[in-house]
């Protein structure tokens, strides 16, 4: 009982801030001011799920170059201490709650959280002016087409501090061996398929084992991959409706249970040699010779599969990302922080992971890697000297320079989707019962 009564009484105070946020708007806003320390620092506030070794360095440096500026990072989680059952949800209710009241932190660590919603609220600060007047800043030294990917509706409305690419990658040895042909500018995954049985068929001539397109890959791991660039077909974010009881799902997951069964990817785990194409994350440009020269002696780039009219480039996936609570007091001197991370300063620090956003250092990263290789002073982790041809180095380049595909999946409908296809997949439900449950579930959460 005493749940319930909180339930309902954390309802009404949401009603009441929703309605302050349709009716104040920025009159309340104006009435702030900005809250500041003893020594007359101006206290900027960061909200962040759990401590982030880049953020508390990035802290450090950002308050000794603004030391007019006091920082402070309030984390849900106390260092060290592990996600229990239910916590992520209390946070993201937390952080709503917040947000729709306009008295959350003034800026916002947005990984996980859902940025869209916040968008279409109004609750988050248009940063496009601010990088345009920003005196602190090259745009074209900036991975803009990071950025662009980042826009909504002509808004920008948050910004990393890195990225990390998820890539496609094929045995160009065997393509050219084979014959094949592939057209990965606009390959759809159909055409995939047909390709990858083809490829599978020549792989097992003169009596040898037959390889696979894909190994060590969960059939609802391709499912949802196959999705990716097809979400907004399936989730209809403005009207929060969802339509996987759909023929176009329930065909989906059927060609890629078939695929399956026919053996043309396995979720077994093989041998290196064993699989035609690869999908991996890259978190570093050392990755660009650090896996997939693992698995191939000449490695290829190629845009995945996807769907008609969408990009197969590599997808972006931002593992920081922060936004400006729209109501903030101190709106400026938010907007200063978030330059900062984008500046060399902060770049060069050793605790982020991921690409920078800075071009010219990872330009300089490929280029120190090519002297390496081209010295046979750079190794494979199994101690192998690396050959890498320097025309792939370029391929690198345009690999981080011209990714732009950027799908802002909502995580709780992932988890949906995984929790319910294997079902299908292990032949326990048909299709069909799957999708509807998907479906059901999805528009209960969209109505939330």
């Amino acid at each position: 009982m005493k749940n319930k009564w909180i339930e309902v009484a954390i309802s009404c105070v949401c009603l009441m801030m929703i309605t302050a946020c349709g009716t104040g708007g920025d009159r309340d806003n104006d009435k702030k001011e900005k809250s500041s320390t003893k020594e007359g620092k101006v206290i900027v506030t960061l909200s962040i799920s759990e401590p982030e070794p880049f953020y508390e360095a990035a802290e450090r440096k950002f308050e000794a170059k603004y030391p007019h500026i006091d920082l402070q990072i309030k984390s849900f989680k106390k260092p060290g201490e592990k996600w229990e059952a239910g916590e992520m949800d209390k946070y993201k209710k937390s952080i709503d709650v917040a947000m729709l009241a306009g008295t959350s932190a003034d800026l916002i660590e947005l990984s996980g959280l859902p940025a869209a919603k916040y968008v279409s609220k109004k609750l988050l600060l248009d940063l496009n002016e601010k990088l345009k007047q920003d005196q602190t800043l090259s745009q074209q030294d900036l991975q803009m087409n990071i950025v662009d990917a980042l826009k909504k509706d002509g808004g920008l409305y948050t910004l990393p501090a890195s990225f990390s690419l998820r890539t496609f990658v094929g045995d160009e040895a065997f393509l050219l061996q084979s014959g094949v042909t592939i057209d990965d500018e606009n390959w759809t995954w159909q055409q995939f398929e047909q390709t990858a049985r083809k490829l599978v068929e020549l792989s097992g001539q003169d009596g040898k084992e037959p390889r696979y397109a894909l190994t060590a890959q969960p059939a609802d791991l391709t499912l949802v991959e196959q999705l990716f660039d097809r979400y907004s077909q399936f989730v209809n974010r403005k009207n929060q409706t969802a339509s996987f009881d759909s023929p176009v799902f329930i065909d989906m997951m059927e060609q890629v249970q078939q695929m399956y069964k026919d053996k043309v990817i396995t979720d077994e785990s093989t041998t290196e040699s064993s699989q035609l194409f690869y999908s991996d994350i890259l978190a570093s440009a050392d990755d660009f010779i650090r896996i997939p020269y693992m698995y191939f002696s000449q490695p290829k780039f190629l845009q995945k599969p996807h769907a008609k009219g969408e990009t197969g480039k590599a997808r972006i996936i931002l593992p920081l990302e922060l936004g400006i609570q729209a109501k903030s007091a101190v709106k400026e001197e938010a907007w200063t922080f978030i330059a900062f991370l984008l500046s060399e300063d902060a770049q060069l620090l050793s605790e982020r992971d991921g690409f920078s956003m800075l071009r010219s250092l990872n330009d300089k990263k490929l280029e120190d890697m090519k002297a390496q290789v081209k010295k046979g002073a750079y190794k494979l982790a199994d101690g192998k000297v690396a050959q890498v041809a320097e025309k792939q180095f370029d391929q690198f380049k345009t690999v981080i320079n011209t990714a732009d595909n950027l799908q802002e999946l909502d995580a709780k409908v992932l988890s949906i989707i995984y929790t319910e296809a294997p079902f299908f997949f292990s032949g326990h439900k048909s299709a069909k019962e799957v999708a509807q449950l998907i479906q059901n579930r999805v528009n209960t959460y969209l109505k939330e």
